[in-house]
Parts: C-alpha cells; sequence; structure tokens
C-alpha cells in the first residue's frame, strides 16, 4: 500500500488494492475520480512521497501543489514501476 484516495488505497503504482473499508465507503471511485475535470493534489513531505507518487502514476491528478524536496523527489523517481 502506498497510500488512499477517497478511501480508496492504492499501491505504488496507482493500482487499486482491495480493502474492505473502501468497500464500505460513502466516496466516487478512482474511476469517476478521471472524470473529473479539474483534480488538485495537495501534499507534501517525506512521508507522503510514495502515496503522492502512485497518484501521479495513476493518473489521479491534473495539478500538483507540493514542496521543493517532494518535486524532487518525484522528479528522480521511474515513471513507472
Amino acid at each position: 500500500m502506498a497510500g488512499e484516495v477517497l478511501a480508496n488505497v492504492i499501491d505504488v503504482s496507482g493500482r487499486p488494492v482491495a480493502q474492505e473499508f473502501s468497500e464500505r465507503a460513502l466516496s466516487i471511485t478512482l474511476d469517476q475520480l478521471r472524470t473529473v475535470p479539474d483534480v488538485i493534489l495537495v501534499a507534501s513531505g517525506a512521508r507522503r512521497h510514495r502515496a503522492i507518487l502512485a497518484c501521479l502514476r495513476a493518473g489521479l491528478t491534473d495539478t500538483l501543489i507540493t514542496d521543493s524536496q517532494t518535486a524532487q523527489f518525484l522528479l528522480e523517481a521511474p515513471v513507472a514501476v
């Protein structure tokens, strides 16, 4: 598990990971999120690097607002795993 987006757990590649609580959550799915015209992700810090990278790999955001250390991490990270 890399992170959680709107009660949807994703792995480091950005693929959904089945979780019982995700199925019971009142939230939109990742596929529904991808249809939203402008999704802005605001996140920073080393603890969130893997989750941010997973969101980018999954195509879940259009705009990222972050800090310079996270931006450097993302620039050095492989595009896909």
